[in-house]
């Protein structure tokens, strides 16, 4: 259990008003917009020199942002998900190269443009991965965030408490949990974190100037959600609802509906969309990594004598069979090797039944093993994403042998083509459940969005890098 758990009596001398917090939580964050846009627009005005007065310019880039950053929401900085964040971000700097572009036609000014389109791009790609960072060091403080209280932990309240504080980086910070009585399942370590029942939690709220509260459906509908905050909470100013698993997405806005589920899987506009970024991406990618793949094939045959790629039969779209290439990884005779190993160790047979995998795996050649860390096998992929078999994004594809598995899931999963990288390999990959694989694939699709995908693309470089979860 994590040590990080806020003691009551240390809680209790931090009093500052609601203002003060959200102030305190809002200010550095927007403070580091401010340094980010200023340093994108000098990246742009040293790329793209023109005159001295190119820099009287700032001033009116960083209104643009500004404005276009409150009309976005990119200011409501505290209990925002990292996919709404970067929704709002990306969206703000196009809003605001936009208007200004609108401003120099219909006022008919000299905005240096080349400077503010460049300024914008540079500002696009630093926003969210700069925000990341500063709010990870913010998180590590003491004084920063918004303290809230959390309802309806239950019986999981060891799991879901103790995943809130880790979760710092939202702006929120669990001073304690409310229930009508101490579970007792919870641990040693949290039982000081029990603030008591609703009546004692109002008195507390009162006391120490707690005015945000995080309430877990348990289980509810979305009515009886809205009329529990309605009758307990309506003295908060933020209240937030998240789903029974808070490392979900579950989105942590302003208001009582918790997650918005949208059916986007059904939009052909937007699965039109989501093709052609696939294809430009993939292309791109393939022309671009051309040279490492040439030299990751001639390095796989010389270690193992014998074909390169290898072909997997697995299920696409629609149910159809396709087969997924990758780098050969593994020896000629991998099928014989396996049988054997698994015959010979139960361990092994008890792990390949559960997860369709091996930790320690004998079929894996020496080049394999760093093929598969680093994740360069699946790079002859982009080969089934342009042929319009594979996305980016998606499920993890799957064998005919787990369809059992995914039962009810399975029409979801047949809902979209399956990706090269998706939400389980940044969610823990090898290190997570067979179960837990299959719940992570049934959110994906019940709440994709391109804004999902990018988020996912950019965690996938982080696991990547780290070979988080890869074996």
């Amino acid at each position: 259990m994590t040590t990080q758990t806020l003691n009551l009596t240390q809680a209790t001398s931090r009093t500052t008003s609601y203002t003060q917090q959200r102030l305190m939580t809002q200010l550095p964050i927007v403070a580091a917009d401010a340094f980010l846009a200023t340093a994108a627009f000098s990246i742009a005005t040293i790329v793209l020199p023109g005159s001295e007065s190119t820099w009287d310019y700032l001033p009116v880039f960083l209104c643009g942002v500004g404005l276009a950053g409150l009309q976005t929401g990119m200011f409501r900085i505290v209990g925002v998900h990292p996919i709404v964040e970067l929704r709002q971000a990306v969206s703000a700097v196009l809003l605001s190269l936009t208007l200004l572009l609108a401003a120099d036609q219909l006022l008919v000014t000299q905005l240096p443009v080349p400077v503010l389109m460049l300024a914008h791009l540079v500002l696009a790609v630093c926003l969210p991965p700069g925000r990341a960072m500063i709010r990870g060091s913010l998180a590590k403080t003491s004084w920063w965030g918004v303290r809230c209280l959390i309802f309806g932990c239950g019986r999981r309240v060891n799991s879901l408490f103790s995943q809130h504080v880790a979760n710092r980086t939202t702006g929120l910070i669990p001073f304690g949990f409310v229930e009508p009585s101490l579970p007792s399942s919870c641990e040693t370590s949290l039982r000081s974190c029990y603030i008591g029942n609703l009546k004692v939690a109002k008195e507390v709220r009162t006391d120490l100037s707690v005015h945000s509260a995080i309430v877990h459906r348990h289980g509810r509908v979305s009515s009886d959600v809205q009329e529990f905050v309605e009758q307990y909470l309506g003295e908060y100013s933020h209240v937030c609802v998240a789903g029974d698993d808070v490392r979900l997405p579950a989105s942590l806005e302003d208001g009582v509906s918790g997650r918005a589920y949208e059916n986007r899987i059904l939009n052909p506009i937007a699965m039109l969309t989501k093709r052609m970024l696939d294809v430009a991406a993939a292309v791109c990618a393939a022309v671009l990594c051309s040279p490492l793949l040439l030299a990751l094939g001639v390095w796989t045959y010389i270690s193992s004598p014998g074909p390169i790629f290898f072909g997997h039969e697995r299920i696409g779209k629609d149910g159809r069979r396709f087969k997924v290439w990758k780098f050969r990884t593994m020896v000629t005779n991998a099928q014989e090797i396996l049988e054997q190993h698994l015959a010979e160790n139960p361990a092994a047979q008890a792990e390949w039944d559960a997860t369709y995998k091996l930790q320690n795996d004998p079929r894996i050649t020496t080049v394999g093993h760093l093929l598969r860390k680093t994740s360069l096998d699946e790079l002859p992929q982009l080969l089934n994403v342009i042929k319009g078999e594979m996305s980016l994004v998606g499920p993890r594809p799957i064998v005919t042998g787990e369809i059992d598995r995914y039962a009810d899931t399975y029409e979801t999963y047949l809902r979209v083509r399956p990706g090269i990288t998706g939400f389980w390999q940044v969610s823990g990959r090898n290190l997570t459940t067979y179960d837990r694989r299959v719940e992570l694939d049934r959110f994906y699709v019940r709440n994709w969005s391109i804004w999902f995908d990018l988020y996912v693309l950019g965690r996938t470089i982080k696991t990547v890098v780290c070979r988080e979860g890869a074996f």
